[in-house]
């Protein structure tokens, strides 16, 4: 199916634009931030489905009817907005999908846009005489499906944003529902089902007659029950992942190339602790040293009295003077009273007094001197010994102080480096961008964490389901009042697990199919053609990239390269459903820049060529790739502003 054009009537902007499409050629609008552009993507959402899904916060604050309307309107007048989506199809058959709805515009102004009456739908299809059949509302809404189906309409009609972001926020379970809903397996699936409430039915209807089944009837809703809700954990779980995964993308782009500011202080709060600590030990220290310098300072002063005194206290001891083997006084008495200590008489000039005579003068030194000479010599000694390990202490001490400066100078060294790497920062704003990645990364761990958890849960839930259900299925076959309920029973479940299997067999065959073609489009679009090696789609539904050297990168291509592969996974879902309607895209280059940008624009081109394209683009963005576009291929319109409220679209 193709688009001829777009008839927009008092649509926001729009008072009355007509878009053209063309065939075979690459339709460009080229507009303003906030002009409009997007709301024609708002347009055909709500044309078809009722429902503006790109509106800015700006928009959604103003009514849906244009503004120059309701300004123009006096008193109570009513004013109509009308969308019609003109479409042919490959038989030429043409098709007019229409929405409109008609407000009361009271004297001129409107607070709050009241409706006169519900929104009307209309598809106009034109029959082999020429002639219009015309479908309205609920009878209108299958040839939707047949064009853009509600649930695939994102695949067709969407911003560039979302096609640098799918393979990023892409979780298997995302891509499964992507290949479910784009190959219409609500189909199969709504049928599954249905024989799921069958077989239910006959459960019950078995157990109204057998009171133990029917208890496990009740157990087995119980546990179904569990699993919904164990399921709908997952489910939450998932988006908590996916959503923590890209606010840990989107703070690390926004930490890429800055300090890390928090590690830094952190390492910046331990060095100052230590400075203090080493403060602490050099000071101590040097005290030390300047003790040990005033205490032998003093004796230093003194050393050569204390080592000659040493040195005649050791010489007279060679000499035998100290200490004395008889007291000089007791001599004396001996003499002066001629009695020997025994108490015998010592006669004069008896051998006996000569030999006290020869003892007496042989000691010069008293006793109490010669005690006094033998306690000094030890402190002396001391002294002595001390005054030699001077130099020992003081190198020893003098080293530490030198090894703790020097540990010090490091850390005041290291401190100015970081000083220097945070200078100029806001410290705070990328601490608090820190400390948001790390709540992020908190969050992420945690949900994996509980993933795993509710997954063996789920586990359990369904091996307890297919336990429970085998008991009822034997407790029903040996009841033969039940033959009956049994029969359509069985039929039943044959039929739902030939449907399952064949859903499962189909989904799996497409998910062959689309992986095969995702990866033909993607080394046919792709320019960069000896990087990649290959691109694939698992049997868990992930996707993957593969580098010529054999590692996986999807996470590091850069936005040029996700477009393509978003572009190719798209493509490759139309071409297996079969679906060929128009992709409109809103700011196609906004995450794409340089080189890639060059690169992606002239893929347009030749997607144009297959199929009908209609890009939406800032003046900045057409002014980068406008040299590769002619006119010859391309068709351009402008979106002006006219007046304050009002859009016109122009030929370029």
């Amino acid at each position: 199916m193709r688009i001829e054009k777009i008839k927009l009537h008092n649509y926001r902007q729009y008072r009355d634009v007509e878009i053209p499409f063309y065939n075979e050629k690459l339709n460009i609008c080229i507009g303003k931030m906030g002009i409009g552009k997007t709301n024609i993507l708002n347009a055909i959402n709500w044309c078809l489905y009722g429902e503006e899904p790109y509106l800015s916060m700006e928009s959604k604050g103003l009514p849906i009817l244009n503004l120059a309307t309701i300004e123009n309107s006096e008193n109570v007048e009513s004013r109509s907005i009308k969308i019609e989506i003109w479409v042919t199809t490959d038989d030429n058959q043409k098709i007019i999908f229409e929405r409109k709805v008609r407000f009361l515009i009271y004297d001129g102004k409107i607070k709050n846009p009241v409706a006169a009456e519900s929104p009307h739908f209309e598809v106009k299809i034109s029959n082999k005489e020429g002639n219009f059949e015309i479908f309205k509302d609920e009878d209108a809404k299958p040839y939707i499906e047949r064009f853009v189906p509600r649930g695939t309409k994102e695949f067709f009609f969407f911003d560039g944003e979302r096609l640098d972001k799918y393979f990023r926020e892409a979780t298997a379970e995302k891509i499964k529902h992507s290949i479910f809903q784009i190959c219409q397996m609500n189909l199969l699936e709504k049928v599954k089902e249905n024989l799921e409430n069958v077989i239910k039915d006959y459960k019950r209807e078995a157990g109204k007659n057998n009171p133990e089944i029917d208890a496990k009837n009740k157990k087995l809703e119980d546990i179904r029950k569990s699993l919904k809700d164990c399921k709908s954990q997952i489910s939450k779980v998932n988006e908590q992942i996916v959503i923590a995964k890209n606010k840990k993308e989107e703070y690390n782009e926004k930490l890429r190339g800055l300090p890390d500011t928090v590690k830094l202080q952190k390492r910046k709060n331990i060095l100052q602790e230590r400075k203090k600590e080493k403060e602490i030990y050099l000071d101590t220290k040097k005290d030390n040293k300047h003790d040990i310098l005033f205490e032998i300072g003093k004796n230093l002063m003194l050393f050569e009295s204390i080592k000659n005194s040493i040195s005649i206290i050791e010489e007279k001891e060679r000499k035998k003077e100290i200490p004395p083997t008889i007291d000089r006084n007791l001599l004396k008495h001996l003499l002066e009273n001629n009695k020997c200590i025994c108490g015998r008489q010592i006669e004069v000039g008896s051998q006996e007094e000569e030999k006290l005579n020869e003892l007496l003068k042989g000691i010069k030194l008293s006793s109490f001197i010669s005690r006094e000479l033998l306690h000094m010599k030890n402190p002396l000694i001391s002294i002595h010994d001390e005054i030699k390990q001077f130099k020992i202490k003081t190198k020893e001490i003098t080293e530490e102080i030198s090894r703790y400066q020097k540990e010090l100078d490091d850390i005041n060294t290291e401190i100015s480096q970081i000083d220097n790497e945070l200078g100029g920062f806001d410290i705070e704003k990328i601490r608090m961008w820190h400390q948001a990645y790390q709540d992020f990364e908190k969050i992420y761990s945690e949900n994996h964490a509980k993933l795993i958890i509710f997954n063996g849960e789920k586990e359990g839930y369904l091996n307890d389901i297919e336990n429970l259900e085998n008991e009822i299925d034997n407790d029903i076959k040996k009841k033969k009042i039940l033959e009956q309920i049994r029969c359509y029973h069985d039929f039943s479940k044959k039929a739902y697990n030939v449907l399952k299997n064949t859903k499962d067999t189909i989904m799996d065959e497409i998910r062959k199919e689309v992986a095969i073609e995702t990866k033909r489009i993607f080394f046919d679009l792709m320019w960069k053609e000896k990087t990649f090696e290959d691109v694939t789609i698992n049997e868990d539904y992930n996707i993957s990239v593969t580098h010529v050297m054999g590692y996986e990168c999807l996470g590091s291509i850069s936005g040029g390269e996700r477009e393509i592969l978003a572009l190719s996974f798209t493509l490759a879902l139309h071409k297996i459903s079969g679906f060929d309607s128009p992709i409109i895209i809103d700011r196609p280059l906004t995450m794409v820049s340089g080189e890639s940008r060059e690169y992606v624009a002239k893929i347009f081109l030749e997607l144009a060529l297959e199929r009908q394209i209609m890009l939406l683009l800032t003046p900045d963005e057409f002014k980068d790739v406008r040299k590769f576009w002619s006119n010859d291929f391309c068709n351009f319109k402008e979106i002006r502003l006219v007046g304050e409220r009002e859009v016109k679209l122009e030929a370029l």
